[in-house]
């Protein structure tokens, strides 16, 4: 087995401190295989594909239709 380590925010790990009897390596190996697996369900993964297509395409036809929206110009005049 490998070891690596991963980052978490401090608050988490605080949290994480009042249970020191769960097995976090535990559910953390649990974890990432569950999301593995998830990622390597061929129809979750195109589902997830069609989505991000979606959106990219919501978000450049907004902002095509509203292309002063984010100006700093018309900030200044909304706010």
């Amino acid at each position: 087995m490998t070891d690596r380590s991963f980052s978490i925010p401090e608050d988490l790990f605080e949290k994480m401190k009042k249970y020191p009897l769960v097995n976090w390596e535990s559910i953390t190996h649990s974890a990432l295989k569950n999301y593995i697996k998830m990622l390597e369900n061929e129809e979750y993964s195109q589902e997830i594909d069609a989505i991000i297509k979606i959106s990219e395409y919501s978000l450049k036809e907004f902002l095509e239709n509203e292309p002063d929206l984010y100006t700093d110009e018309d900030l200044k005049l909304r706010y």
